[in-house]
């Protein structure tokens, strides 16, 4: 019920959002739909719901040092298979990844993997990688000639997401961007084909970035 709560107030913010239209949305509608993913930061700084100096100050805020992001979003050993019956384990992911979960029986799944298809050339393009997992475990047609790689969602991958696991809606689809073992961005219940692979690119750049004090490198959350 909660994680079905959450998904529906994701939702109602995007609709929220839209529904605006030319009106400015208020400073909690903003920063729901950046920390969910329906809206950027430069989408907002165009439309001028917020100034450059809101964005500096909003990152400035809502960073952590990645050890600490890490640590708290961190995906942990595991091992599953692929639906060719070949072992894949967390030391097979890419350093940049986008982990999409989703059940292969929900027409609205279906939609979303076909995004993940046509986009995948230049998620790779762009350093990045697409991990799927299949929730039912179970063989389907819609994996055939799979370009990136599928496997099973099994009680070891549970078990390494942890108190995570309650954002993973086996129903239908999930997903977010896992980097260097640990999830970095939002997690969606849609992905748009638009600027998709280039989100995955920033992923990297974040994390990679040096600090200027020396210090630990800066993650912005959500």
């Amino acid at each position: 019920m909660k994680k079905m709560t959450m998904l529906l107030l994701t939702s109602a913010i995007a609709v929220s959002l839209v529904a605006c239209g030319e009106s400015k949305p208020t400073e909690e509608e903003i920063i729901a739909a950046l920390e969910e993913g329906t809206l950027t930061m430069e989408d907002a700084v165009e439309k001028e719901y917020v100034d450059q100096q809101w964005v500096d100050d909003y990152r400035a805020e809502n960073s952590v040092p990645a050890a600490d992001k890490a640590q708290s979003n961190m995906l942990a050993d595991f091992e599953t298979e692929t639906m060719d019956g070949e072992v894949f384990t967390s030391d097979d992911l890419s350093p940049v990844t986008f982990i999409a979960f989703l059940n292969p029986n929900s027409q609205e799944a279906q939609a979303q993997y076909k995004v993940l298809e046509e986009t995948y050339e230049d998620v790779v393009a762009g350093g990045s990688d697409v991990l799927v997992v299949n929730t039912t475990g179970e063989a389907s047609e819609l994996f055939d000639n799979a370009p990136f790689s599928i496997v099973s969602y099994n009680d070891s991958m549970k078990t390494g997401l942890g108190t995570l696991e309650e954002m993973v809606n086996e129903d239908g689809f999930t997903g977010s961007w896992n980097v260097n073992g640990s999830f970095m961005s939002a997690w969606y219940m849609t992905v748009d084909g638009d600027g998709f692979a280039e989100t995955g690119t920033a992923m990297g750049e974040m994390v990679s970035e040096p600090a200027e004090d020396g210090a630990a490198d800066m993650v912005a959350m959500g």
